[in-house]
């Protein structure tokens, strides 16, 4: 990790700690209900409270890791514990800034991390999702130790960093099991760039996914009474079914056009013959089982894609624009729309850059397999705004080094590096 005393990076924690406490203070101040804001969000803090009065931390349907960090809390009053999560939040966003800073340093100048970075902490997603409780920006500090760990590794072979990016990987599990895909899409990375090492981790990393999937499943389910069906066991939490679910929510927006609809899939809204998406859906699972009552989620999901190839090819389609801006109001969507074509059309030419120019391109490489391993997966199953917080930093960093060679150029000079000689410029970088 990068020296804190980097006055680069010491900006960019500062810049990160202000507008934080800035949006932290505006909800305070008005007549929002902070402590909602703050604390309520899929049940964690619930799950904390009930933990701490003695309760298990198992069959929750959420994983254990964040309740058992929330119940911290509870060793502070009542009226501190949504600052106290804040802080908790802060901590762990902090962790994945100075990460990927550390990261971008070895392929690009630190101005342009420094610029780069300051792209993705201003992105409104990841502010508002850092001030919120939800558990994506544990994943983003989770996400960017793995992949620091992963290219240490390669760099160094000390067994250590291989044992560290194991272990983060494993636990992010214990999260949410977003990374299920990233040993595939790495596996599929280090067949093409021939890297005998890399396709060895990727097939351990096969293993461990499969095993942590297994273990958390089982630690989350929810338990249920003999008589209940294994339809009901399936659909009643639909994340189980999600490809499903949200394939006939993505056909109802292309129907109606009502594209500003809120995205947290309102499935009991009308769809057709007087059914909603909830029941549309659950009336594919429970054919699905009565047809092959011993069949498992894996297969559920095949045969759904071999039934209904238009409604999962349209999802695929459609996405990416729920991923990476569609907001449950028009104006913010437009808002995150403009800021994310800027933001990825900037990233892209800066990575066309590096790639051309950086002695290191299959770390590149695999870096970028691991980022579209975790994007596969929301786009398969279920894509919001709030999802793509983990990978913002490693798309959007990139954008830094065609904001540099900008400045280069107004300043005259055609080096990747800010010269000394554009005062004014300088003093705003800094």
């Amino acid at each position: 990790m990068p020296k804190l005393r980097n006055r680069y990076l010491t900006v960019l924690i500062l810049i990160h700690i202000l507008v934080v406490f800035g949006i932290t203070m505006y909800v305070v101040m008005s007549r929002m209900d902070y402590h909602g804001v703050l604390l309520v969000g899929d049940n964690y803090y619930d799950i904390a409270k009930e933990f701490v009065r003695g309760d298990t931390l198992l069959h929750k349907f959420r994983g254990p890791v964040l309740p058992l960090l929330f119940s911290i809390l509870f060793v502070f009053p009542e009226s501190m514990h949504p600052f106290v999560r804040l802080l908790i939040s802060v901590i762990f966003s902090v962790g994945t800034i100075i990460l990927v800073f550390s990261i971008a340093r070895e392929y690009m100048s630190e101005k342009a991390c420094f610029l780069g970075s300051l792209i993705f902490i201003l992105n409104p997603v990841y502010v508002h999702w850092t001030v919120r409780p939800y558990p994506e920006i544990f994943i983003a500090f989770f996400l960017a130790f793995f992949i620091s760990n992963i290219i240490n590794y390669f760099r160094t072979n000390k067994v250590s960093f291989l044992v560290h990016a194991i272990l983060a990987f494993f636990v992010s599990f214990f999260i949410k099991p977003v990374f299920l895909f990233i040993p595939m899409s790495l596996l599929v990375a280090a067949i093409v760039i021939k890297s005998r090492k890399a396709i060895i981790i990727s097939l351990l990393l096969v293993v461990v996914a499969i095993f942590a999937y297994h273990a958390q499943d089982k630690f989350t389910e929810i338990r249920y009474d003999s008589n209940v069906s294994r339809f009901e066991r399936t659909y009643t939490y639909v994340h189980k079914a999600l490809l499903i679910a949200d394939s006939y929510w993505v056909d109802y927006v292309l129907r109606t056009r009502q594209f500003f609809k809120p995205t947290l899939r309102p499935y009991t809204i009308p769809y057709r013959d007087n059914k909603s998406l909830d029941e549309y859906g659950s009336d594919w699972v429970k054919t699905y089982f009565q047809k092959y009552p011993k069949g498992n989620l894996v297969f559920m999901n095949l045969y759904f894609i071999c039934d209904k190839p238009i409604l999962v090819l349209q999802k695929l389609l459609i996405s990416p624009l729920f991923f990476f801006s569609m907001s449950a109001r028009t104006s913010e969507t437009f808002v995150k729309l403009f800021f994310s074509i800027v933001s990825v059309v900037l990233a892209a030419f800066g990575l066309r850059v590096v790639l051309r120019t950086a002695d290191n391109r299959k770390e590149i490489i695999l870096i970028g397999a691991i980022v579209a391993g975790y994007i596969l997966l929301h786009l398969v199953t279920h894509a919001i705004n709030r999802y793509s917080l983990p990978i913002l930093p490693f798309l959007y960093i990139w954008g830094g080094v065609p904001v540099v060679k900008l400045i280069n150029r107004v300043c005259g000079s055609s080096h990747v590096k800010i010269r000394k000689s554009c005062p004014q410029l300088i003093s705003k970088v800094r």
